[in-house]
């Protein structure tokens, strides 16, 4: 209607008139005149059911954001900028790998570590798990490497720095000093290199043992060792002096190592002149002249012997156990096994028996 024109109709033509149209007014509804009711208003006089009504839930607040850990991004910044120029140094020692390629994977394996360094309460616990699985990822990628071994110069002052900002974010920060933080590190990498002679250990004595095996009946073999380590060190803390917890130790270790290799291969195999052999080489590996997978804590007077007298009737124990459970004869270095079964092969049964057990 605003925008409409009256027309008048002549003989002479069409002429629009002006006309002023009136101004718009707006009308304001005052505080006072009721609100419009709406449909959506519920009425009175319903009661209102205590069930819960699916579609109808709260609204729930989001949980706080956790607050940025300073300590960590700052850490981060470092290794990203340091790390890539300290490797430079062992560029032509690498021959697969370019110097920014490897400055990138160094960096990524330390940076990892960061997600393992979450306890805030203690800053010792922090820092040592991000040392752990920083230098673990690196020492798996890089083991075999030239350079491998000169690294440990150039990494600990920037793994020093790292480990100082990743503890500030604790809540005991203020009892970490720079010293601490360095021993710390040091710590970590004697860690390292216990874990690195270990793996050569056990391969170079389970190769040298069964070297007329299959690779996939080492691989076992090296896994019932590996995993039977850690718990065999646990039960030597007895009370004694060093030499009763290094027989503790390895009395279980041959036990409960052996125990699992014969559920995963052929006990024939573990006759007892090849499990000898094979401790011994443990025990006393040869491409080293103080390591020994005797645990370092039990090393302080040194390794056993290549001919330590303990080890043999240790390993003659374990072997009359299994026959008593079995009801067959031990067995020693090229005889062979008799049973009540001609043909039947040498397994022990489930459950443990109870001798071992109790061990």
């Amino acid at each position: 209607e605003m925008c409409a024109a009256f027309v008048t109709l002549t003989d002479e033509g069409c002429c629009v008139p002006q006309r002023k149209l009136p101004p718009l007014q707006v009308v304001l509804e005052s505080a006072e005149s009721p609100s419009p009711k709406h449909h959506s208003e519920e009425p009175e006089g319903f009661e209102e059911t205590d069930e819960e009504v699916p579609g109808f839930e709260e609204e729930v607040d989001p949980p706080a954001a956790e607050p940025a850990r300073e300590g960590q991004q700052n850490a981060r910044a470092f290794l990203q900028r340091e790390v890539p120029e300290a490797v430079r140094v062992f560029e032509d020692a690498e021959t697969t790998w370019s110097v920014s390629e490897m400055g990138k994977r160094m960096t990524k394996y330390f940076v990892g570590g960061l997600s393992a360094a979450a306890e805030k309460s203690d800053w010792r616990s922090s820092g040592k798990r991000f040392l752990e699985k920083g230098i673990r990822s690196f020492t798996n990628a890089c083991g075999s490497r030239k350079w491998f071994n000169d690294a440990e110069e150039v990494l600990k002052p920037l793994l020093a720095h790292a480990t100082w900002e990743v503890v500030q974010d604790c809540e005991n920060a203020y009892e970490a000093t720079e010293e601490l933080t360095r021993e710390l590190v040091d710590q970590a990498y004697l860690d390292m290199w216990e874990y690195q002679n270990f793996d050569v250990a056990v391969q170079d004595a389970v190769r040298r043992s069964f070297k007329d095996q299959s690779g996939a009946v080492q691989q076992k073999v090296m896994q019932a060792l590996a995993r039977t380590h850690q718990g065999a060190e646990k039960e030597s803390v007895v009370e004694g002096n060093l030499l009763r917890q290094i027989e503790v130790f390895t009395e279980t270790w041959v036990n409960h190592s052996m125990d699992r290799a014969c559920t995963m291969i052929n006990s024939e195999l573990l006759d007892e002149e090849t499990v000898v052999q094979l401790f011994r080489f443990l025990l006393h590996p040869e491409f080293s002249k103080t390591y020994s997978c005797v645990p370092a804590s039990l090393r302080k007077n040194g390794r056993p012997p290549r001919g330590w007298k303990f080890l043999r009737p240790c390993v003659q124990e374990m072997l009359r156990r299994w026959a008593e459970a079995q009801g067959v004869a031990p067995q020693r270095g090229g005889e062979r096994r008799t049973s009540r079964s001609p043909g039947r092969p040498f397994v022990r049964k489930r459950p443990m028996p109870s001798q071992l057990r109790e061990r």
